[in-house]
Parts: C-alpha cells; sequence; structure tokens
C-alpha cells in the first residue's frame, strides 16, 4: 500500500484497472469464500475483477448519497437498501438543514433506492451474509459516509468478519475505519484526498445500464438485453435495451407492447439497438383514458429525458439515434423530438419496413444490406 501519495505520484486508469490492484491486495481473503459487495455505482466496476481473482459472485449494494440542497456536490449522508443509513451530523448543521427538510431528503433517497433494488435484483434482499466474510468495495473513500453506512448494515445482518476495500482512501479516514472494521485494504492512502475522480484518467459516472451489464457478466448471463431505469423530472421510467454487438444505431421504441413486439426482432436483426419504454412506468401518474394536455407535456418530457441519458449513458451516447412510434399515445409523447429520425406509425406488423426506414435513416444501410 502506498502512503501519502500524489496525483503527481499516480493514477488509475479506469474503475476496472483500479480493480485489478485492488484484487491483488485482497488475494489472501480467497480461502474464506467471502462474499464481495460492491456498493451501487462506481463499486461495481471496481468489484468485477476483485470477484473475478477470488472466484466468487459479485453482489451489490445499494446506497444512496444525500446532497446538501443548492450544494449537490457536499454530501450530508449516505443511506442503504437495508434501512440504515449513516449521516454527517456537523454539515448537517453548517447547511442548517431542518429536521423535516432532513426527512424529506431521506425518504426521497429512500425510494430511489427502492427503484434501483427492483431494477438490479427484481426486489430480491441484498446476499445472505450472516456469518461471512464481506468485503465492502467502493471506487475511493473521501470521507466514508457510504461505507459507514454500508459497514452497519453488514453488522447488523450478522456478519462474521467485514473488509472495508477501495482502490484509494483518505489516510485519515482509513484510520478511523479500521476501528469499525477487522481491515481495510486500499492500494493508496492519499494524505490529502478531496476529489476521488482526480485519480483516475478515466471516471465517468457509472449508469444503471453499465451496472446491470456487469452483473450480467459477473453471473454469466447475456448481455444482449439488460432492463434499465431513466431518472425524468416526474417519473422513473423503466426500459428494455438491447444491444447486438456492434450496432449500427439505436431505436427508442415508444408504444403499447403488443404493437412494438411483433416489430422488434427486424430491427435487431438489422444490427439496430433498440430501448424499449416499458408504457406502463412511462404513464405513471396518468389516468386512464383520452389523454388532456397536461398528460401529453408529461408524456414528452419523459420521452425527452430517455433521449438526454441515452446521449449520457457511456453504451449508447455515440450511436445514431431514431424513434419509432406505435399508436396515437405514442405520437403525442414523441411530438417534441424535432431533429431526431421519428417513425409514427400504427402498423403492428411490418418490422421489416421500419428496420429499413431505419436503416436508411440511421446511416446503417450497407450493414443492413451485409446481413440480408
Amino acid at each position: 500500500m502506498l502512503h501519502h501519495t500524489t496525483l503527481q505520484d499516480f493514477r488509475f486508469h479506469d474503475r476496472k484497472a483500479a480493480g485489478g490492484a485492488l484484487a491483488q491486495l485482497l488475494e489472501h481473503l480467497r480461502g474464506e469464500r467471502p462474499v464481495v459487495l460492491a456498493l451501487a455505482g462506481g463499486g461495481v466496476p471496481v468489484g468485477t475483477p476483485v470477484a473475478r481473482a477470488l472466484r466468487v459472485p459479485l453482489e451489490v449494494l445499494v446506497v444512496g448519497r444525500l446532497p446538501v440542497p443548492g450544494q449537490p456536490e457536499l454530501s450530508m449522508g449516505t443511506v442503504v437498501e437495508t434501512g440504515d443509513s449513516h449521516l454527517e451530523g456537523r454539515v448537517i448543521g453548517a447547511a442548517h438543514i431542518g429536521e423535516s427538510e432532513l426527512a424529506r431528503i431521506i425518504a426521497a433517497e429512500r425510494a430511489r433506492c427502492e427503484q434501483r433494488r427492483e431494477l438490479y435484483r427484481d426486489g430480491a434482499p441484498v446476499a445472505r451474509v450472516a456469518g461471512r466474510t464481506v468485503i465492502l468495495i467502493d471506487d475511493g473513500i473521501v470521507s466514508g459516509s457510504a461505507m459507514r453506512a454500508a459497514i452497519a448494515a453488514v453488522r447488523r445482518l450478522g456478519s462474521r468478519k467485514i473488509v472495508a476495500a477501495a482502490p484509494l482512501a483518505a489516510v485519515e479516514t482509513a484510520r478511523h475505519l479500521r476501528r469499525l472494521v477487522d481491515q481495510v485494504v486500499a492500494v493508496i492512502e492519499p494524505g490529502h484526498l478531496v476529489s476521488v475522480g482526480a485519480y483516475y484518467r478515466d471516471f465517468h459516472e457509472v449508469g444503471d445500464a453499465e451496472v446491470l451489464a456487469l452483473l450480467a457478466r459477473a453471473g454469466g448471463v447475456s448481455e444482449r438485453s439488460q432492463t434499465v431505469l431513466i431518472p425524468s423530472s416526474s417519473a422513473m421510467i423503466k426500459g428494455e435495451l438491447t444491444m447486438p454487438a456492434e450496432p449500427d444505431g439505436l431505436v427508442l421504441c415508444v408504444g403499447d407492447a403488443g404493437g412494438l413486439e411483433p416489430m422488434l426482432p427486424a430491427l435487431q436483426q438489422a444490427g439496430l439497438a433498440t430501448l424499449v419504454l416499458d408504457p406502463t412506468w412511462l404513464r405513471r401518474g396518468i389516468l386512464p383514458g383520452p389523454l388532456g394536455q397536461g398528460d401529453r407535456d408529461k408524456l414528452a418530457e419523459r420521452v425527452a429525458a430517455t433521449i438526454e441519458w441515452l446521449g449520457e449513458d457511456g453504451s449508447t451516447c455515440r450511436l445514431p439515434l431514431g424513434i419509432l412510434a406505435v399508436g396515437p399515445d405514442a405520437e403525442s409523447a414523441v411530438r417534441g423530438t424535432r431533429g431526431t429520425p421519428t417513425l409514427v406509425t400504427g402498423d403492428r406488423d411490418d418490422g421489416a419496413a421500419a428496420a429499413q426506414w431505419f436503416a436508411v435513416h440511421l446511416g446503417g444501410m450497407r450493414a443492413l444490406r451485409s446481413r440480408h
């Protein structure tokens, strides 16, 4: 382990490389068959090579950060899907956060944790840790809030031994954590650590799609299709993202399942990725029946949020985008997508024609011909 390392001395290429370095320091635990529990988000790509090196499954623990209102970069604590939490009392006091406001923020973050637990594990509880050695993994430890909350969770669940691990940990925080756990393992312990990202060349935000892909790979499950959760201002939206090996473009599919389902195989066989929005989630908070203007605005805002998410997600941001809308509700939802190739249809079975249309408009006609 390197102490008091400066940015000029050391930087990880990315989280995967950092996880590989961390795995070497955890090899001594292989015989204990530990539970590798990665903190959702940045901990998952770090935990993947660790679990592989120790020859155990990769598990995920959903945690939620509590930002200070108006200062999103400043955390005042962390909540965990298990109901445990850690609050930074000094930060809360300095920010003059009242009890009612704090309770509201915590409740909102707990709801998001529950949604992600549903997404990552279909609502199943966290992996069984009672009587086991547990390795908690994150991509970096600065204040230690998230790690402290995770420690409280697995201790309450009866773990036999707790190891807190990260590629880098602030030296003072690591010293305090060693009082709480059996081991703290870090590749480097900088004497002055303000930003975890400064110690990585690639420190992109880890979204739900990447977490699901890594969990699928670790579990030996096909990565072709994965469920994603997309935030909008009025609701969370669930979708099914299907990615061929080398997609020529991506089609955002909006409409009822019965209308879209027959069209998907042709789109995917044409080398196009698809994101199918779950119509039930898309219409959350909208009453059945004809759409009013406010309902149309909600649908349009949710589709716009999805397009923004696709533009930011690492696996989809470079793909040319088109939209397929099937049915009148879907037509209302995509009315504000000017500049994006959009096919609006009521045809429920002409998937080949839709595939050809998108191949032409997304610049993938050459790939389409090579497949046929």
